[in-house]
């Protein structure tokens, strides 16, 4: 559970907002693979979860989840479709969980955290953003020069093969 949480009912139990469900994610490193996994946990009518689970790396969407049981901060989450099943433990600050995926007899490591925020402005540069004084040197895998204080021209040499040409980039404004 890995959004901000308060304690639900006298339970004990740490509860996100209804309004923002966590989708807590991790990778599972198996077999030489590495499966990035999230799970989906929306709280039921009856103070406990319901759960989805997610393996974007295998296209697999909405693997159903048959229970999720929380006591105190130990969580447990059962996948009867794929014979699996989630054990952790909800840490102190409510975001992170540390635990093992169990499938086929063998245990896996699989620590859970809150995804980082989707950034929601993309923003694209604007040459007003760059105002100012500027001045630097490019090296850059066979190429080395400098740029002019207009951002304008970048004045160098081109190294290849133990050969040196001159080399101009110029900023061209349409």
């Amino acid at each position: 559970m890995i959004t901000s949480f308060s304690c639900g009912a006298g339970t004990g139990n740490p509860r996100p907002p209804a309004s923002s469900p966590p989708r807590p994610q991790g990778t599972l490193a198996a077999g030489g693979a590495e499966l990035r996994l999230v799970f989906h946990f929306t709280p039921d009518a009856e103070g406990g979860f319901t759960a989805t689970l997610d393996s974007p790396d295998q296209g697999a969407r909405g693997i159903p989840v048959a229970s999720v049981a929380l006591a105190d901060s130990s969580l447990k989450v059962d996948f009867p479709q794929i014979m699996a099943s989630y054990e952790g433990k909800v840490n102190a600050g409510v975001t992170a969980i540390t635990g093992s995926l169990s499938q086929g007899g063998m245990a896996f490591p699989l620590n859970l955290s809150r995804p980082p925020a989707p950034s929601t402005v993309k923003r694209v540069p604007k040459p007003g953003d760059i105002d100012g004084d500027w001045e630097g040197a490019l090296n850059a895998g066979g190429y080395s020069g400098t740029i002019d204080a207009a951002l304008a021209t970048i004045d160098g040499t081109w190294t290849q093969a133990g050969n040196s040409l001159p080399f101009v980039l110029k900023r061209v404004r349409r």
